[in-house]
Protein backbone atom coordinates (compact mmCIF):
# COMPACT_ATOMS: atom_id res chain seq x y z
CA UNK A 1 0.00 0.00 0.00
CA UNK A 2 2.72 2.16 0.90
CA UNK A 3 4.48 1.36 -2.76
CA UNK A 4 1.14 3.06 -4.49
CA UNK A 5 0.26 5.88 -1.54
CA UNK A 6 4.12 7.49 -2.60
CA UNK A 7 3.57 6.98 -5.34
CA UNK A 8 -0.43 8.47 -6.08
CA UNK A 9 1.14 11.37 -3.95
CA UNK A 10 4.02 12.13 -6.39
CA UNK A 11 1.41 12.61 -9.17
CA UNK A 12 -0.83 14.53 -6.93
CA UNK A 13 2.42 17.23 -6.03
CA UNK A 14 3.19 17.37 -9.51
CA UNK A 15 -0.31 18.23 -10.80
CA UNK A 16 -0.09 20.86 -7.84
CA UNK A 17 3.13 21.78 -8.03
CA UNK A 18 3.25 26.29 -8.48
CA UNK A 19 -0.34 26.68 -8.10
CA UNK A 20 -2.13 28.99 -5.75
CA UNK A 21 -4.45 26.95 -4.08
CA UNK A 22 -7.22 27.10 -1.77
CA UNK A 23 -6.58 25.24 1.92
CA UNK A 24 -10.17 24.26 4.14
CA UNK A 25 -10.41 22.69 7.37
CA UNK A 26 -13.42 20.86 8.74
CA UNK A 27 -14.36 18.17 11.46
CA UNK A 28 -16.10 14.91 11.74
CA UNK A 29 -16.08 11.92 13.76
CA UNK A 30 -14.77 8.48 12.60
CA UNK A 31 -16.51 5.03 13.09
CA UNK A 32 -15.45 5.04 16.93
CA UNK A 33 -16.62 8.53 17.50
CA UNK A 34 -13.02 9.58 17.66
CA UNK A 35 -13.05 13.39 16.77
CA UNK A 36 -11.28 14.09 13.44
CA UNK A 37 -9.88 17.17 11.64
CA UNK A 38 -9.46 17.05 7.90
CA UNK A 39 -6.98 19.53 5.89
CA UNK A 40 -7.46 19.44 1.74
CA UNK A 41 -5.90 21.64 -0.79
CA UNK A 42 -8.26 22.15 -4.26
CA UNK A 43 -6.88 24.64 -7.29
CA UNK A 44 -8.91 26.30 -9.75
CA UNK A 45 -9.94 23.50 -11.97
CA UNK A 46 -11.15 21.51 -10.21
CA UNK A 47 -7.81 19.04 -8.29
CA UNK A 48 -8.39 18.04 -5.21
CA UNK A 49 -6.16 16.33 -2.12
CA UNK A 50 -7.35 15.54 1.31
CA UNK A 51 -3.63 16.61 2.81
CA UNK A 52 -4.34 15.63 6.34
CA UNK A 53 -6.69 14.26 8.52
CA UNK A 54 -5.78 14.17 12.33
CA UNK A 55 -7.25 12.53 15.50
CA UNK A 56 -7.87 15.18 17.84
CA UNK A 57 -8.52 13.09 20.89
CA UNK A 58 -8.03 14.59 24.29
CA UNK A 59 -7.79 17.95 22.98
CA UNK A 60 -9.67 20.93 23.01
CA UNK A 61 -10.93 22.22 19.55
CA UNK A 62 -11.09 25.68 20.33
CA UNK A 63 -9.51 28.43 18.19
CA UNK A 64 -5.69 28.03 19.72
CA UNK A 65 -5.52 24.67 19.38
CA UNK A 66 -6.88 24.77 15.56
CA UNK A 67 -4.75 27.33 14.76
CA UNK A 68 -1.56 25.30 15.54
CA UNK A 69 -3.25 22.60 13.04
CA UNK A 70 -3.88 25.57 10.45
CA UNK A 71 -0.19 26.90 10.82
CA UNK A 72 1.39 23.48 10.80
CA UNK A 73 -0.63 22.55 7.43
CA UNK A 74 0.21 25.61 5.53
CA UNK A 75 4.13 24.88 6.03
CA UNK A 76 3.42 21.07 5.17
CA UNK A 77 1.46 22.15 2.20
CA UNK A 78 3.98 25.24 1.06
CA UNK A 79 6.99 22.17 1.41
CA UNK A 80 5.71 19.10 1.07
CA UNK A 81 3.26 20.14 -2.42
CA UNK A 82 5.14 23.34 -2.98
CA UNK A 83 1.84 25.34 -3.69
CA UNK A 84 1.24 29.20 -2.52
CA UNK A 85 -1.90 28.70 -0.06
CA UNK A 86 -3.69 31.52 -1.36
CA UNK A 87 -7.25 31.20 0.86
CA UNK A 88 -8.46 29.46 3.85
CA UNK A 89 -12.17 28.39 3.92
CA UNK A 90 -13.88 26.83 7.09
CA UNK A 91 -17.39 26.22 7.72
CA UNK A 92 -19.05 29.06 10.12
CA UNK A 93 -18.93 28.12 13.74
CA UNK A 94 -17.42 30.09 16.63
CA UNK A 95 -14.45 28.80 16.94
CA UNK A 96 -12.93 28.53 13.44
CA UNK A 97 -14.27 31.85 12.85
CA UNK A 98 -12.36 33.21 15.18
CA UNK A 99 -9.62 31.05 14.02
CA UNK A 100 -9.73 32.77 10.63
CA UNK A 101 -9.59 36.46 12.39
CA UNK A 102 -6.29 35.34 14.29
CA UNK A 103 -4.89 33.81 10.52
CA UNK A 104 -5.77 37.49 9.35
CA UNK A 105 -3.94 39.22 12.46
CA UNK A 106 -0.95 36.72 11.31
CA UNK A 107 1.62 39.06 9.79
CA UNK A 108 3.74 36.06 8.38
CA UNK A 109 0.53 34.67 7.07
CA UNK A 110 -0.89 36.40 4.04
CA UNK A 111 -4.21 35.00 2.79
CA UNK A 112 -7.95 35.30 2.37
CA UNK A 113 -10.02 33.89 5.05
CA UNK A 114 -14.19 33.26 4.54
CA UNK A 115 -16.35 31.44 5.95
CA UNK A 116 -18.13 28.32 3.35
CA UNK A 117 -20.98 29.92 1.30
CA UNK A 118 -21.86 26.36 0.92
CA UNK A 119 -22.83 26.00 4.75
CA UNK A 120 -24.20 29.58 5.25
CA UNK A 121 -27.23 29.04 2.44
CA UNK A 122 -28.07 25.65 4.37
CA UNK A 123 -28.54 27.99 7.42
CA UNK A 124 -30.48 30.38 4.91
CA UNK A 125 -32.67 27.59 4.38
CA UNK A 126 -33.16 26.45 8.00
CA UNK A 127 -33.81 30.26 9.04
CA UNK A 128 -36.95 29.95 6.10
CA UNK A 129 -37.92 26.78 7.09
CA UNK A 130 -41.74 26.03 8.10
CA UNK A 131 -41.18 23.62 10.78
CA UNK A 132 -44.87 22.78 10.49
CA UNK A 133 -45.00 21.88 7.35
CA UNK A 134 -42.19 20.02 6.99
CA UNK A 135 -42.99 17.90 10.23
CA UNK A 136 -46.64 17.32 8.89
CA UNK A 137 -44.60 15.94 5.55
CA UNK A 138 -42.15 13.77 7.11
CA UNK A 139 -45.09 11.83 9.30
CA UNK A 140 -46.50 11.07 6.15
CA UNK A 141 -43.22 9.78 4.32
CA UNK A 142 -42.31 7.82 7.56
CA UNK A 143 -45.46 6.29 7.30
CA UNK A 144 -45.54 5.37 4.10
CA UNK A 145 -41.56 4.30 3.95
CA UNK A 146 -41.62 2.23 7.48
CA UNK A 147 -45.20 0.58 7.84
CA UNK A 148 -45.40 -2.79 6.12
CA UNK A 149 -48.86 -2.94 4.27
CA UNK A 150 -48.79 0.68 3.74
CA UNK A 151 -46.04 0.80 2.36
CA UNK A 152 -46.83 -2.48 -0.35
CA UNK A 153 -49.59 -0.63 -1.11
CA UNK A 154 -48.43 2.33 -1.73
CA UNK A 155 -45.60 0.82 -4.17
CA UNK A 156 -47.64 -1.08 -6.34
CA UNK A 157 -50.13 1.80 -7.20
CA UNK A 158 -46.80 3.01 -8.61
CA UNK A 159 -45.68 5.66 -6.13
CA UNK A 160 -41.87 6.72 -6.70
CA UNK A 161 -39.45 7.19 -4.30
CA UNK A 162 -39.83 9.06 -0.91
CA UNK A 163 -36.98 11.18 0.64
CA UNK A 164 -36.80 11.26 4.43
CA UNK A 165 -34.65 14.43 5.27
CA UNK A 166 -31.14 13.82 6.55
CA UNK A 167 -29.48 16.52 9.15
CA UNK A 168 -25.82 16.18 7.61
CA UNK A 169 -27.24 16.16 3.69
CA UNK A 170 -27.74 19.50 2.85
CA UNK A 171 -31.22 19.99 0.90
CA UNK A 172 -33.55 17.05 1.58
CA UNK A 173 -36.03 18.93 3.36
CA UNK A 174 -36.28 20.10 -0.07
CA UNK A 175 -36.08 17.19 -1.74
CA UNK A 176 -38.35 15.67 1.21
CA UNK A 177 -41.26 18.48 0.28
CA UNK A 178 -40.63 18.01 -3.60
CA UNK A 179 -41.02 14.47 -3.62
CA UNK A 180 -43.85 14.52 -1.60
CA UNK A 181 -45.70 16.99 -3.83
CA UNK A 182 -44.78 14.21 -6.73
CA UNK A 183 -46.38 11.68 -5.29
CA UNK A 184 -48.85 13.18 -3.28
CA UNK A 185 -52.17 12.08 -6.19
CA UNK A 186 -50.71 8.12 -5.19
CA UNK A 187 -50.86 8.42 -1.68
CA UNK A 188 -54.37 9.57 -2.16
CA UNK A 189 -55.67 6.99 -4.50
CA UNK A 190 -54.15 4.66 -1.97
CA UNK A 191 -55.89 6.39 1.70
CA UNK A 192 -59.17 6.06 -0.41
CA UNK A 193 -58.83 2.75 -1.60
CA UNK A 194 -57.40 1.78 2.23
CA UNK A 195 -59.67 4.12 3.86
CA UNK A 196 -60.41 1.50 6.37
CA UNK A 197 -56.91 0.19 6.94
CA UNK A 198 -54.95 3.54 6.62
CA UNK A 199 -54.05 5.54 9.79
CA UNK A 200 -57.24 7.64 10.17
CA UNK A 201 -54.39 10.67 11.02
CA UNK A 202 -52.04 9.90 8.10
CA UNK A 203 -55.22 10.22 6.05
CA UNK A 204 -56.30 13.28 6.83
CA UNK A 205 -53.04 14.84 6.33
CA UNK A 206 -52.97 13.31 2.72
CA UNK A 207 -55.89 14.73 1.83
CA UNK A 208 -55.72 18.27 3.95
CA UNK A 209 -55.34 20.88 0.80
CA UNK A 210 -54.37 23.39 3.12
CA UNK A 211 -51.48 21.41 3.47
CA UNK A 212 -51.01 20.69 -0.13
CA UNK A 213 -51.03 24.36 -0.69
CA UNK A 214 -48.55 25.35 2.47
CA UNK A 215 -46.12 22.81 0.43
CA UNK A 216 -46.21 24.90 -3.31
CA UNK A 217 -45.26 28.17 -1.17
CA UNK A 218 -42.70 26.03 0.69
CA UNK A 219 -41.10 24.89 -2.10
CA UNK A 220 -41.26 27.76 -4.20
CA UNK A 221 -39.52 29.57 -1.21
CA UNK A 222 -36.71 26.81 -0.89
CA UNK A 223 -36.16 25.94 -4.71
CA UNK A 224 -34.27 28.70 -5.38
CA UNK A 225 -31.91 27.72 -2.47
CA UNK A 226 -31.47 24.62 -3.13
CA UNK A 227 -30.49 24.89 -6.57
CA UNK A 228 -27.81 28.09 -5.07
CA UNK A 229 -26.52 25.33 -2.77
CA UNK A 230 -26.12 22.57 -5.34
CA UNK A 231 -24.39 25.29 -7.49
CA UNK A 232 -22.45 26.53 -4.65
CA UNK A 233 -21.12 23.27 -3.60
CA UNK A 234 -19.40 22.27 -6.97
CA UNK A 235 -15.52 22.15 -7.13
CA UNK A 236 -15.06 24.97 -9.06
CA UNK A 237 -16.89 27.28 -7.80
CA UNK A 238 -14.90 30.14 -6.75
CA UNK A 239 -15.66 33.33 -4.25
CA UNK A 240 -16.38 35.39 -7.52
CA UNK A 241 -19.04 33.08 -8.82
CA UNK A 242 -20.26 33.21 -5.39
CA UNK A 243 -21.08 36.57 -5.70
CA UNK A 244 -23.34 35.45 -9.06
CA UNK A 245 -24.98 32.97 -7.01
CA UNK A 246 -25.74 35.48 -4.05
CA UNK A 247 -27.12 38.08 -6.41
CA UNK A 248 -29.21 35.49 -8.50
CA UNK A 249 -30.90 33.91 -5.38
CA UNK A 250 -32.15 37.92 -4.37
CA UNK A 251 -33.75 38.48 -7.68
CA UNK A 252 -35.35 34.84 -7.39
CA UNK A 253 -36.59 35.47 -3.56
CA UNK A 254 -37.88 38.49 -4.44
CA UNK A 255 -41.50 37.49 -4.30
CA UNK A 256 -41.44 35.92 -0.89
CA UNK A 257 -42.52 37.51 2.46
CA UNK A 258 -40.32 40.01 3.96
CA UNK A 259 -39.21 37.99 7.01
CA UNK A 260 -37.59 35.68 3.94
CA UNK A 261 -35.77 38.68 2.44
CA UNK A 262 -34.28 40.06 5.77
CA UNK A 263 -33.27 36.60 6.39
CA UNK A 264 -31.24 36.26 2.82
CA UNK A 265 -29.62 39.87 3.72
CA UNK A 266 -28.58 38.90 6.68
CA UNK A 267 -26.94 35.45 5.83
CA UNK A 268 -25.45 37.12 2.62
CA UNK A 269 -23.92 39.78 4.57
CA UNK A 270 -22.29 36.78 6.79
CA UNK A 271 -21.04 35.30 3.39
CA UNK A 272 -20.02 38.20 1.38
CA UNK A 273 -16.76 40.28 1.71
CA UNK A 274 -14.33 42.99 0.51
CA UNK A 275 -12.41 39.99 -0.82
CA UNK A 276 -15.77 38.38 -2.90
CA UNK A 277 -16.58 41.62 -4.66
CA UNK A 278 -12.92 42.92 -5.42
CA UNK A 279 -12.80 39.08 -6.69
CA UNK A 280 -16.21 39.32 -9.13
CA UNK A 281 -14.65 42.54 -10.39
CA UNK A 282 -11.75 41.21 -11.49
CA UNK A 283 -13.05 38.28 -13.25
CA UNK A 284 -13.36 38.98 -16.46
CA UNK A 285 -16.98 37.13 -17.20
CA UNK A 286 -18.72 39.62 -14.62
CA UNK A 287 -16.54 42.85 -13.97
CA UNK A 288 -18.68 43.39 -11.02
CA UNK A 289 -21.32 44.37 -13.71
CA UNK A 290 -24.35 43.18 -11.13
CA UNK A 291 -22.80 44.28 -7.59
CA UNK A 292 -24.00 47.41 -5.60
CA UNK A 293 -22.85 50.95 -5.40
CA UNK A 294 -21.64 50.26 -1.99
CA UNK A 295 -20.34 46.79 -2.89
CA UNK A 296 -18.15 48.12 -5.68
CA UNK A 297 -17.16 50.74 -2.74
CA UNK A 298 -16.00 48.11 -0.45
CA UNK A 299 -13.96 46.27 -3.16
CA UNK A 300 -12.49 49.55 -4.13
CA UNK A 301 -11.41 50.87 -0.69
CA UNK A 302 -10.47 47.03 0.45
CA UNK A 303 -8.09 47.42 -3.14
CA UNK A 304 -6.20 50.51 -2.20
CA UNK A 305 -5.21 49.21 0.98
CA UNK A 306 -3.36 46.57 -0.52
CA UNK A 307 -1.80 48.95 -3.16
CA UNK A 308 -3.64 52.11 -4.27
CA UNK A 309 -1.73 51.96 -7.03
CA UNK A 310 -3.98 49.29 -8.75
CA UNK A 311 -7.17 50.81 -8.71
CA UNK A 312 -6.76 52.50 -12.08
CA UNK A 313 -5.75 49.23 -13.04
CA UNK A 314 -9.14 47.76 -11.53
CA UNK A 315 -11.50 50.90 -12.47
CA UNK A 316 -10.02 50.59 -16.66
CA UNK A 317 -10.69 46.49 -16.47
CA UNK A 318 -14.24 46.98 -14.80
CA UNK A 319 -15.19 49.90 -17.45
CA UNK A 320 -13.83 47.73 -20.56
CA UNK A 321 -11.47 50.60 -21.65
CA UNK A 322 -8.31 51.21 -22.52
CA UNK A 323 -5.52 50.05 -22.11
CA UNK A 324 -7.71 46.97 -22.47
CA UNK A 325 -8.83 45.70 -25.86
CA UNK A 326 -12.50 44.86 -27.03
CA UNK A 327 -11.79 41.56 -28.19
CA UNK A 328 -10.82 40.37 -24.47
CA UNK A 329 -14.54 40.48 -23.50
CA UNK A 330 -15.56 39.21 -26.56
CA UNK A 331 -18.34 35.86 -25.68
CA UNK A 332 -15.94 33.75 -27.16
CA UNK A 333 -13.80 34.21 -24.49
CA UNK A 334 -15.99 34.29 -21.38
CA UNK A 335 -15.01 30.25 -21.08
CA UNK A 336 -11.81 31.14 -20.61
CA UNK A 337 -9.97 30.54 -17.16
CA UNK A 338 -9.63 33.48 -14.89
CA UNK A 339 -6.17 33.22 -14.17
CA UNK A 340 -5.23 32.24 -18.17
CA UNK A 341 -7.40 35.29 -19.19
CA UNK A 342 -4.88 37.63 -17.14
CA UNK A 343 -1.81 35.88 -17.91
CA UNK A 344 -2.63 36.29 -21.54
CA UNK A 345 -3.08 40.11 -21.20
CA UNK A 346 -1.14 42.70 -22.97
CA UNK A 347 -0.93 46.13 -21.87
CA UNK A 348 0.45 49.33 -23.99
CA UNK A 349 2.07 51.16 -21.22
CA UNK A 350 1.63 54.13 -23.24
CA UNK A 351 -0.95 56.60 -22.76
CA UNK A 352 -2.32 54.74 -19.56
CA UNK A 353 -2.36 56.19 -15.63
CA UNK A 354 -0.89 53.23 -14.32
CA UNK A 355 2.92 51.75 -14.33
CA UNK A 356 2.21 48.20 -15.61
CA UNK A 357 5.49 46.94 -16.48
CA UNK A 358 6.15 47.57 -12.44
CA UNK A 359 2.60 46.54 -11.16
CA UNK A 360 2.31 43.72 -13.33
CA UNK A 361 4.04 41.00 -11.25
CA UNK A 362 2.46 41.95 -8.09
CA UNK A 363 -1.03 42.73 -9.89
CA UNK A 364 -0.72 39.40 -11.70
CA UNK A 365 0.13 37.49 -8.15
CA UNK A 366 -3.05 38.92 -6.44
CA UNK A 367 -5.50 37.76 -9.41
CA UNK A 368 -3.97 34.52 -9.03
CA UNK A 369 -4.64 34.64 -5.51
CA UNK A 370 -8.25 35.56 -5.95
CA UNK A 371 -9.42 33.58 -8.64
CA UNK A 372 -7.99 30.36 -6.71
CA UNK A 373 -10.28 31.23 -3.99
CA UNK A 374 -12.93 27.81 -3.61
CA UNK A 375 -15.79 29.20 -2.19
CA UNK A 376 -17.01 26.17 -0.30
CA UNK A 377 -15.94 23.42 1.76
CA UNK A 378 -17.82 20.32 0.12
CA UNK A 379 -15.45 18.58 -1.39
CA UNK A 380 -14.12 18.01 2.06
CA UNK A 381 -17.05 16.90 3.52
CA UNK A 382 -17.15 14.82 0.27
CA UNK A 383 -14.64 13.20 1.32
CA UNK A 384 -15.78 12.47 4.69
CA UNK A 385 -18.28 10.20 3.03
CA UNK A 386 -15.44 8.43 1.40
CA UNK A 387 -13.80 7.87 4.79
CA UNK A 388 -16.67 6.83 6.00
CA UNK A 389 -16.66 4.19 2.86
CA UNK A 390 -13.09 3.31 3.78
CA UNK A 391 -12.93 3.07 7.49
CA UNK A 392 -16.24 1.17 8.11
CA UNK A 393 -17.88 -0.87 10.70
CA UNK A 394 -16.54 -3.66 8.74
CA UNK A 395 -13.07 -2.73 9.04
CA UNK A 396 -13.26 -0.59 12.00
CA UNK A 397 -9.46 -2.15 12.94
CA UNK A 398 -7.60 0.31 10.51
CA UNK A 399 -5.90 2.92 11.78
CA UNK A 400 -6.64 6.87 11.12
CA UNK A 401 -3.53 7.04 9.18
CA UNK A 402 -3.94 4.06 6.82
CA UNK A 403 -7.70 4.78 6.63
CA UNK A 404 -6.17 8.29 5.62
CA UNK A 405 -4.08 7.43 2.99
CA UNK A 406 -6.41 4.78 1.65
CA UNK A 407 -8.79 7.34 0.77
CA UNK A 408 -6.28 9.70 0.14
CA UNK A 409 -5.72 7.29 -3.10
CA UNK A 410 -9.16 6.92 -3.95
CA UNK A 411 -10.42 9.99 -4.02
CA UNK A 412 -7.14 11.09 -6.43
CA UNK A 413 -7.24 8.71 -8.79
CA UNK A 414 -10.98 8.79 -9.57
CA UNK A 415 -10.87 12.96 -9.86
CA UNK A 416 -11.21 12.65 -13.59
CA UNK A 417 -14.12 9.83 -13.33
CA UNK A 418 -16.35 11.44 -10.66
CA UNK A 419 -20.10 11.81 -11.03
CA UNK A 420 -20.75 14.96 -13.61
CA UNK A 421 -22.88 17.37 -11.23
CA UNK A 422 -26.65 17.53 -12.11
CA UNK A 423 -26.83 21.16 -12.35
CA UNK A 424 -26.00 22.45 -16.13
CA UNK A 425 -24.65 26.36 -15.48
CA UNK A 426 -25.70 28.35 -18.37
CA UNK A 427 -24.52 32.00 -19.17
CA UNK A 428 -26.83 34.00 -21.10
CA UNK A 429 -24.26 36.38 -22.79
CA UNK A 430 -27.08 38.86 -24.31
CA UNK A 431 -28.20 39.22 -20.90
CA UNK A 432 -25.70 40.93 -18.86
CA UNK A 433 -24.22 37.83 -17.57
CA UNK A 434 -27.30 36.83 -16.29
CA UNK A 435 -27.34 33.15 -14.89
CA UNK A 436 -29.93 30.25 -15.84
CA UNK A 437 -30.21 26.97 -13.91
CA UNK A 438 -31.14 24.00 -15.12
CA UNK A 439 -31.57 20.66 -12.75
CA UNK A 440 -31.00 17.69 -15.22
CA UNK A 441 -32.99 14.94 -13.33
CA UNK A 442 -30.71 11.46 -13.34
CA UNK A 443 -32.43 9.31 -16.19
CA UNK A 444 -33.11 6.32 -13.75
CA UNK A 445 -33.99 8.65 -10.93
CA UNK A 446 -37.56 7.06 -11.13
CA UNK A 447 -36.42 4.05 -10.73
CA UNK A 448 -33.76 4.57 -7.61
CA UNK A 449 -34.78 2.04 -4.75
CA UNK A 450 -37.23 3.08 -2.21
CA UNK A 451 -34.72 3.36 0.74
CA UNK A 452 -33.45 6.77 1.98
CA UNK A 453 -29.67 7.05 1.14
CA UNK A 454 -27.00 6.01 4.20
CA UNK A 455 -26.61 8.78 6.31
CA UNK A 456 -23.26 11.00 5.88
CA UNK A 457 -20.69 10.82 8.73
CA UNK A 458 -21.50 12.86 11.50
CA UNK A 459 -20.01 16.22 11.58
CA UNK A 460 -18.84 17.49 14.59
CA UNK A 461 -20.18 20.39 16.46
CA UNK A 462 -17.42 22.97 16.46
CA UNK A 463 -18.91 25.00 19.07
CA UNK A 464 -22.96 25.76 20.51
CA UNK A 465 -22.96 28.75 18.92
CA UNK A 466 -22.30 29.48 14.54
CA UNK A 467 -20.72 32.81 13.89
CA UNK A 468 -22.43 35.35 12.98
CA UNK A 469 -20.41 38.23 12.05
Amino acid sequence: MDEVYNKTLKSCQAELRGKTVTMALDGWSNVHQDPIVGISISDSVGNFAMTNSIDTSGHRHDAEYLKTIADAELRKCETEYNVRVGAFVTDNTGNVAKLRRELTLNPDTDIIQYGCTAHILNLLSKDVNISYVSAFVIKIIKYFKHTHLPKFWYKRAGGKRLVIPIEVRWNTIHDTIASFLANRGVLIQVCQDRKNEIDKEISKLVNDQNLASNCLDYSSRMKPIAIALHRAQRNQTTIAIAVEIWIKLRRDLEGQPQHVKTAFEARKKMALGPDHFLANMTDHRFCGARLSAEEKQSAYDHLAKINPDFVPILMAHCAQAEPFKPYLYLPSVRDTNPITWWKSVEISTSNVSFNWTQLQEEWLSLCDELMSAIATTASLERTFSTKKLVHSKLRNKLGNTKAGKLTFMYKWMNRSEEKPSKINWVWDIEDSGDLDVEIVEDSDSENSEDEAPEPEPEVMNWSENEEEN
